[in-house]
Parts: C-alpha cells; sequence; structure tokens
C-alpha cells in the first residue's frame, strides 16, 4: 500500500513539474538557460561585459547577419521567416535573462503572423503615432505575450522606421536593470 501511495505521489509531483510554463525562447535557446547553450552555436560571441555596460548584464553573447560574403548561420539567421539584423543575448549570473533580436521593419508583420500562429493573440496591443525626424508620421505598433516568468515583446519601429525589435525577457531580468540603473543614477549624483 505504501509503494502504491508513493508511486502515485511521485507521478502526481512529475505531473506538476511537466505542466510548469516554460519561458520564452528564441528557437532552441530558452530563457533562463545557461551561456553554454548559446556557446554551442557557431558565429555567437560570449564576451564579460565591461564595468559601464554592465546595467543590462554581466554577460552578453551576440550574433551579427554576416556581410556579403560569409555564411549564414541556419539556425539563427532567420525568425518566423525573417532575416535577422542581429541578436543580443544579456546574462546575469552566467544565466540567459533578455533576448533582444532586430529584423526589418517589412517583415513585421510575417513574423507577428507567426507569433499568433504559435503563442494566440497577443495579451496587449497597443498603436502609437511616433514621428521622424524629417516630420514623417508612421503608426508604432508594440504587442505582448506572455509565458511562465517571461514576457515577449514585438515592437514594429525601433531606433528607426527601418527596424522591428523582439525582446523576450525573464521578469526578473527587468527587476535587476531596474536596480542597477538606480545604483548607476545613485554614484552619478555623487558626481555633481
Amino acid at each position: 500500500m505504501k509503494f502504491i501511495l508513493t508511486m502515485m505521489l511521485a507521478g502526481s509531483f512529475g505531473l506538476a513539474a511537466a505542466d510548469e510554463v516554460q519561458p520564452f525562447s528564441f528557437k532552441n535557446i530558452q530563457l533562463n538557460s545557461t551561456i553554454d547553450v548559446a556557446n554551442s552555436y557557431s558565429q555567437i560571441l560570449c564576451k564579460e561585459l565591461p564595468e559601464d555596460k554592465k546595467v543590462l548584464g554581466d554577460k552578453q553573447c551576440t550574433y551579427m547577419k554576416p556581410g556579403p560574403y560569409g555564411q549564414l548561420n541556419p539556425d539563427l539567421a532567420t525568425f518566423g521567416g525573417a532575416p535577422v539584423n542581429y541578436i543580443f543575448m544579456n546574462y546575469f549570473n552566467d544565466r540567459l535573462k533578455e533576448i533582444f533580436v532586430s529584423v526589418e521593419s517589412k517583415s513585421f508583420s510575417q513574423i507577428v503572423g507567426a507569433l499568433r500562429e504559435k503563442y494566440g493573440p497577443p495579451l496587449d496591443e497597443k498603436r502609437v503615432p511616433i514621428q521622424t525626424k524629417a516630420g514623417a508620421v508612421y503608426e508604432n505598433v508594440v504587442m505582448k505575450w506572455r509565458s511562465g516568468e517571461s514576457t515577449l515583446t514585438a515592437e514594429k519601429y525601433f531606433g528607426s522606421v527601418d527596424s522591428s525589435a523582439l525582446k523576450f525577457e525573464m521578469d526578473d531580468y527587468i527587476t535587476e536593470v531596474g536596480k542597477r540603473r538606480k545604483e548607476k543614477s545613485k554614484q552619478g549624483a555623487s558626481d555633481l
């Protein structure tokens, strides 16, 4: 009888772990994974960040689209069927806390379609007018999805009207960056 009860309890704990909602991933690079996962891909460079950049992470791994004569890494070169410009992966304590992906804004609808197909409708969607330095007005679209303790944000225009951004972030990353920015502001205030 004890054996049966033990097996039932072990099985129910196993089910609970299997049902746990996982954080987002960029293909097979999952948020909260170790830096070894990124290091296993060719064309990803990982490095310790200098002190003045440690607000974003302790370490950062980068993938850049190679020039015209370089070879693309087929595992990283596209997302949602669209070409990737670059990827930044930020780590705290050797755990991946943020993935930032840049793509061309002309691919935004295609990527959002793929995200809707995989994750369903976004939990939040905002449309905000933006104006370029030249005075042209565009409608920026910002969408958010949630999975476990992570958020995926898709922004149509990021930095310019030619590029879009996808940000995969663990909740504790946002908290830690806020804490580090506050500490850096205090240090800057003492230098006034």
